[in-house]
């Protein structure tokens, strides 16, 4: 019996179905990367609705928003550290001393941030909270040596509401009325007012949890700068002499920013959580003034950044 015989594929037919393949790769590669894209934003949403959240609930307990920090002081404990009862990391929270940044009480040398922790201590504020990551950031290690090596974070107060809670020198602490804000006093509405937003590694220098005031100022927690302004000057340096560029503002470390495409992520101070839209309207001012806060000016950044400049937002 003759066995029929098998015809194989042809040079030309597997070089065929091989292109196809990758045409269909290249048409699907784009789709699983929006998709993670969509889950990572989704991710940041849900975080900064959290951080939101605690912010009212601190409001009810303290009748006032969370402060930036306690004071201009170095080692000076951040919102993000005060924050974590709010945020169920109660055991965070007791494990680095259970700060009160609204009390002058914790600017003693003996409770600030240290320089450079070693030990039990050093480890702990070298963790990253969770809720503070944006998988979207493309630098994920664990600490930010922009800002000494202490934990990252990617989520930064806006300087339009968010200030210390006192002014001053030791032991004569003032209040700063800035820092210690009320729903009320936010007359341009909540609804209409910057809370929190992103910093991500690569386009900014991200930010810190625990907000300690040293390496690189208090700009470890805030930011006062419109969306998506790159860093141009030498990262992991001290504030500010190595962050000019030419004649570029010397104080981009303090913008806000994120490589969601097409803009970032904003919690406002009525807890809502809003996509902005990294090209939106802002003074061109902003971006040239040198260490000073966003100019107080009738453009969209400006009037979302500011709590009570009495401008009409239409957003």
């Amino acid at each position: 019996m003759v066995l029929p015989k098998q015809r194989a594929f042809t040079l030309v037919e597997l070089l065929v179905v091989i292109a196809i393949i990758g045409v269909l790769v290249a048409l699907l590669l784009p789709a699983v990367q929006a998709a993670r894209e969509s889950a990572r934003r989704s991710q940041c949403t849900n975080n900064l609705r959290q951080i939101g959240v605690a912010f009212q609930n601190f409001h009810d307990v303290h009748n006032r928003f969370m402060p930036l920090i306690t004071a201009n002081v170095n080692g000076s404990w951040g919102w993000g550290a005060a924050l974590l009862p709010f945020l169920e990391q109660d055991n965070l929270f007791k494990s680095i001393g259970s700060p009160d940044i609204t009390s002058a009480d914790f600017l003693a040398p003996a409770k600030l941030v240290p320089n450079n922790p070693t030990g039990a201590l050093g480890a702990i504020l070298q963790t990253r909270p969770p809720v503070y990551i944006c998988r979207s950031d493309p630098v994920m290690s664990p600490t930010n040596d922009n800002f000494g090596n202490y934990g990252a974070s990617n989520y930064v107060a806006s300087q339009g509401v968010i200030n210390e809670a006192f002014i001053g020198a030791s032991p004569n602490w003032v209040v700063n009325p800035p820092g210690n804000v009320r729903m009320a006093q936010i007359t341009d509405g909540t609804s209409n007012t910057f809370l929190v937003g992103e910093r991500d590694r690569k386009i900014g220098l991200g930010g810190l949890w625990s907000i300690r005031r040293g390496t690189g100022g208090t700009l470890g927690g805030a930011a006062r700068e419109r969306p998506n302004l790159p860093f141009l000057g030498t990262r992991g340096a001290g504030c500010c002499a190595n962050d000019r560029a030419g004649n570029v503002d010397v104080c981009r470390r303090g913008g806000f920013s994120s490589t969601h495409p097409g803009g970032l992520n904003y919690v406002f101070c009525d807890a809502s959580v809003r996509f902005v839209n990294e090209n939106l309207e802002a003074d061109p001012a902003g971006a040239t003034i040198v260490c000073a806060a966003a100019p107080m000016s009738n453009f969209l950044f400006q009037k979302l950044y500011w709590m009570d400049d009495g401008f009409a937002v239409s957003f």
